[in-house]
């Protein structure tokens, strides 16, 4: 079975977190559609460079296939560091990124 992180980058207001956990949301349910076991969650303030930091971690401790996100834009400013993103993520660790919404 697959097993997957899910990353979420949070606002720091009460709508910010009504948002990270509605996304949290939709994130299991495609999981469950797609069989996939999630086994932790990162949730982050900042962006791309705070999640690598703690799929680092979690790497570290145990192995996990897919990190699930709700969407580039969400964690990177635009289309470049998305691909950096995505690439250091598949070349360094072996994971790879769903999401369930496109566009940078």
């Amino acid at each position: 079975m697959e097993k997957a992180v899910i990353a979420l980058k949070v606002r720091n207001d009460k709508a910010g977190i009504k948002t990270a956990i509605y996304q949290a949301c939709q994130l299991c349910a495609q999981a469950l559609k797609s069989d996939i076991q999630v086994v932790e969650c990162i949730v982050t303030f900042g962006g791309a460079k705070d999640i690598l930091r703690e799929v680092k971690t979690l790497d570290a401790k145990g192995r996990f296939d897919t990190l699930l996100i709700y969407s580039p834009s969400q964690i990177c400013k635009d289309g470049i560091e998305y691909l950096e993103f995505e690439n250091f993520l598949t070349e360094c660790f072996k994971i790879r990124i769903r999401y369930l919404r496109s566009g940078v």
